[in-house]
């Protein structure tokens, strides 16, 4: 992983692509992904969907069930 150049790929390995997808869907968002990588969201969002991961959308994403509560 590099950090943030213009026009350098941030994540340009699998391992990096999987770690960032790991990370987001842990928790962290896309804003304070870009800050710890020193890049923008768009890369971060690149990366993640490289490793196979879905971005999911604003506002409140989980779902609660009884399973979940």
């Amino acid at each position: 992983m590099r950090k943030g150049e213009p026009g350098i790929a941030v994540f340009n390995t699998d391992e990096d692509c999987q770690r960032v997808r790991a990370e987001y869907e842990s928790g962290l968002s896309l804003k304070r992904l870009a800050a710890n990588y020193g890049c923008s969201t768009d890369a971060v969002r690149r990366g993640i969907v490289v490793a196979g991961g879905e971005i999911h959308g604003l506002g409140l994403y989980k779902i609660f069930t009884p399973e979940r509560i």
